[in-house]
């Protein structure tokens, strides 16, 4: 018995068949196994992170069109490696958490910062709260100082009182063991609750610290947009330009008859950000013959008749001379506003250029508006 054991040990052996050989060559796979898994979703963070764009989309299901970047390019490209492992929440939240250490330890060097807190609903309707901090931090190379603005987290916040944003923004920090101690500045957008000088947010956080001043953003001063729709040839010039938009981007057959006579693509207009329309007007004051004749192509197609109508007068008022002289007025506008903006929101501004560039900007307009 022992002599036929023996035998058969001897023959596994010389075959490579043992248990123990076969223990270790099934680790040896799993570890490459999960190694390619490992490669493939780092690959997609550092893809998706180097260019800001989301992770996260509409739906979180496999072979959904908005399921987000993440899932599309994951399944999209490396489906046969990870066709069996869906769970990638926990590796994106160890590098969340590596990340975020790495911006506590910069800000703990630097003792002094300030924060940006602002809020925004998400696809999900979910009002959040996005946090910021801003301090400045010693180049080891160079020896220069520089501002950083690091993102610290989302915080899910449907109150709307001063009071709670305060204990919000109080508890987001404490929990990161950030003392408000060390806080020089706090910037909100212009909001009762925020800039409140009672019972807003700033005035809450004042009343415990006195040295974090308050800076409001005046970017979301909304003067500017509401006085320029209280002119009626504003209103309509810019009214159309998105009723285009509306039109061709409804439809693919619409949308391909207009990008084969322009070669580009409508942009929607933004409601608040009124430099971001320099990209729709840009292509509106270039190319309107090939728009008007898009236009007309769409006129061919099966439409109704109050469709039709919306397009006769389309085309009746871009071939007027108000709109020829409302599209190159406010290329010239948006294009020197969005230069300027570029120039405030760069991270390395100074106050010095920030004040020589919107003065530029002021003389800019005169000139436009003398001539």
């Amino acid at each position: 018995m022992c002599y036929v054991e023996w035998r058969r040990l001897e023959e596994n052996l010389r075959d490579n068949t043992t248990i123990n050989f076969l223990l270790n060559d099934n680790i040896k796979t799993e570890v490459e196994r999960w190694r390619q898994i490992l490669r493939r979703v780092l690959d997609v963070i550092l893809f998706l992170g180097e260019r800001g764009l989301a992770f996260r989309g509409d739906s979180h299901l496999i072979g959904d069109l908005k399921n987000g970047n993440f899932l599309g390019i994951i399944f999209g490209h490396y489906d046969s490696i990870l066709h069996d492992h869906l769970e990638k929440n926990e590796f994106i939240q160890c590098c969340a958490d590596k990340v975020t250490d790495v911006i506590l330890d910069e800000r703990e060097k630097c003792k002094y910062f300030s924060m940006i807190v602002d809020a925004t609903p998400d696809t999900a309707h979910i009002e959040q709260n996005a946090f910021i901090l801003r301090y400045v931090l010693q180049d080891k190379l160079t020896g220069k100082y520089e501002v950083k603005e690091r993102f610290l987290e989302f915080v899910d916040c449907n109150k709307k009182t001063g009071e709670d944003i305060a204990n919000i923004i109080i508890s987001t920090l404490q929990k990161h063991k950030i003392s408000l101690m060390c806080c020089r500045g706090q910037g909100y957008d212009n909001g009762s609750n925020m800039k409140g000088s009672v019972k807003g947010a700033q005035a809450r956080i004042l009343q415990h610290y006195s040295l974090a001043t308050y800076s409001p953003c005046a970017c979301h001063n909304l003067c500017g947009a509401q006085a320029a729709e209280c002119c009626p040839q504003v209103i309509t010039f810019f009214g159309i330009v998105q009723k285009l938009y509306n039109i061709f981007s409804s439809s693919p057959q619409r949308w391909e008859i207009f990008y084969k006579n322009i070669g580009s693509s409508l942009h929607s207009m933004s409601k608040t950000r009124w430099s971001a329309r320099v990209d729709c007007i840009k292509l509106f004051a270039t190319y309107l013959p090939g728009i008007i004749k898009s236009v007309a192509d769409i006129r061919n197609l099966n439409l109704s008749i109050e469709n039709r109508a919306d397009l006769n007068g389309i085309i009746s008022y871009m071939e007027s001379f108000e709109c020829i002289l409302m599209s190159t007025i406010w290329f010239k506008v948006l294009t020197a506003i969005n230069y300027t903006n570029l120039v405030l929101q760069a991270q390395n501004a100074t106050l010095d250029v920030e004040v020589t560039n919107i003065k530029r900007l002021i003389d800019e307009l005169k000139t436009l508006r003398d001539k």
